[in-house]
């Protein structure tokens, strides 16, 4: 198991990452998961929101890091970057694989990965392999807006509202549920064969006071 350090559970998400670039190489995965979270220090996995900059210094930047608790508090372990993946916040831990699967997320002055608003990546914790896993349909188009430089003023009011929110693994490891934001409809997938397998409306669909509200976590019990 791998403990996630997102906003209510154990740590807050910051919105912004301070590790230095090439303090972690790459697909590098930390090599005893196993033993540690058998123990009382487990792996933390976080995502790391940045401003975009400009040029290839921004797809090096980390997406989404892994680290437990030492001394020196490092190493830090990268397991996907900005060029890989995009703006992510929903993540999930599958022990059966392992694996860590990261939901896109939009946010004001941030880009998506390749896959779009409506990707999940899949990161293999065995090889340290990113790799774009499904899309979920009708999560919206790329709502950020550069024609106005650094401010992205059509993001901003976006953001909570479009592409994909949290994401979870079922307790026996065989399905994937994630909330899409832009219909507000939670989705589902065999973990195995990425197939999916319908869709429902979240629980608070039928209310009166619905069409303002934008469900985001979501828990597999």
């Amino acid at each position: 198991m791998i403990v996630f350090a997102s906003a209510g559970l154990l740590l807050t998400l910051s919105s912004q990452s301070d590790m230095p670039i090439g303090s972690a190489a790459p697909h590098s995965v930390p090599p005893d998961i196993a033993t540690a979270c058998a123990g009382d220090n487990p792996y933390l996995v976080t995502a790391c929101h940045r401003p975009r900059t400009a040029g290839a210094q921004f797809e090096r930047e980390p997406a989404v890091i892994a680290f437990n608790d030492t001394p020196g508090d490092r190493p830090h372990y990268l397991l996907a970057t900005q060029g890989q993946v995009g703006a992510v916040y929903g993540l999930a831990h599958n022990w059966r694989e392992p694996a860590v699967y990261a939901a896109a997320f939009h946010r004001r002055q941030t880009a998506f990965g390749t896959g779009g608003p409506g990707a999940i990546y899949r990161i293999d914790l065995s090889t340290g392999a990113v790799s774009l896993w499904v899309t979920v349909p009708d999560a919206g188009p790329d709502r950020h807006d550069r024609r106005v430089s650094g401010s992205d003023p059509g993001g901003m009011k976006w953001v909570g509202k479009t592409s994909l929110g949290d994401l979870d693994v079922s307790a026996d490891g065989q399905e994937l549920f994630v909330l899409n934001l832009n219909n507000r409809r939670i989705y589902r997938y065999a973990v195995a064969t990425g197939v999916a397998l319908g869709d429902f409306a979240n629980g608070a669909a039928g209310e009166t006071w619905s069409v303002d509200a934008y469900p985001f976590g979501i828990h597999s019990s």
